[in-house]
């Protein structure tokens, strides 16, 4: 299990200034095997909460628990995390096979073993046709499955993945997403997304953790964020088509019971079915208006 504890990441805008908090007294924990995803707007704190948990950068305050483990002091390579960059990357000099093995060379594996290993896993990920070649002459999905074999090589406990198919175009997207959630399954291995795109979130994650402003929304399962969300924020971010948000009051007839939403340009006539209890009565109100 992973547990961030009130983590606070803060910067300092300007000399003599206290800063602001790109993460802000967040709480998360994350199952063994869990495939989990921290989804939100550009500066949400999304990506600095990943590269917390990957070592890169330390909390300001704050603990964070590899099972019973306190890691904030630990060194990135002392983790046991594998981590597929943006960017993806990969060094233009090496093939993909010393790509995939450089990690393990880097722990002092004998390079028959490391080769091994790297064919090994090239096979998992469908690329073993590609080990002779140089990054530059792959696609994108085939940059994309090089780094995501190079980071699963060392048999990591977590997987990190910032953003790995943004530049990716839609159709290849599809399916290397199908790909990462059915790879994760077979191997069994805890991993954190980063995404901004609801859709690649909620479809690949079993949990998905909404932030804004550096701190944690909701976090859920996709069908409970769909169906339950907890403020304005999530029912808004994750509205497909965008929601129009109306201002209104409810009302009841005195006579029938009849509940109405009265805003400024007309009045809606809320179903039986979803009556309001009395408590909402001449409260304010956002009534959503899209087209289906």
């Amino acid at each position: 299990m992973i547990t961030l504890k009130n983590i606070v990441k803060a910067y300092d805008v300007k000399r003599g200034n206290s800063g602001a908090n790109a993460v802000d007294g967040l709480d998360l924990e994350i199952k063994k095997d869990e495939f989990v995803a921290l989804l939100g707007p550009s500066g949400c704190g999304k990506t600095t909460t990943l590269m917390m948990l990957a070592g890169l950068l330390k909390p300001t305050s704050g603990e964070i628990y590899f099972g019973e483990r306190l890691v904030n002091h630990v060194e990135p390579k002392d983790r046991n995390i594998g981590m597929v960059f943006q960017s993806y990357a990969l060094y233009p000099h090496l093939t993909v096979r010393d790509n995939i093995a450089f990690p393990l060379r880097e722990r002092k594996m004998a390079k028959p073993a490391a080769y091994e290993r790297a064919k090994e896993i090239s096979k998992i990920v469908q690329i073993d046709h590609l080990l002779d070649r140089k990054p530059a002459q792959l696609s994108g999905g085939q940059q994309q499955r090089v780094a995501m074999a190079r980071a699963l090589a060392k048999n990591p406990e977590i997987l990190l993945l910032d953003e790995p198919m943004s530049n990716l175009d839609a159709r290849l997207k599809l399916d290397v997403r199908d790909e990462i959630r059915k790879l994760q399954r077979d191997l069994g291995v805890t991993t954190i997304i980063v995404t901004h795109d609801q859709e690649e979130a909620l479809a690949i994650s079993d949990r998905v953790a909404i932030l804004n402003g550096g701190k944690i929304q909701q976090y859920a399962p996709p069908h409970e964020l769909f169906s339950q969300p907890v403020n304005l924020f999530v029912a808004s971010f994750l509205g497909n088509p965008p929601m129009n948000l109306i201002s209104g009051a409810v009302q009841e007839s005195n006579g029938d019971g009849v509940q109405t939403v009265v805003t400024k340009g007309f009045n809606y006539v809320i179903p039986a079915a979803r009556k309001l209890p009395s408590e909402h009565i001449g409260k304010s109100v956002k009534l959503d208006i899209t087209q289906p």
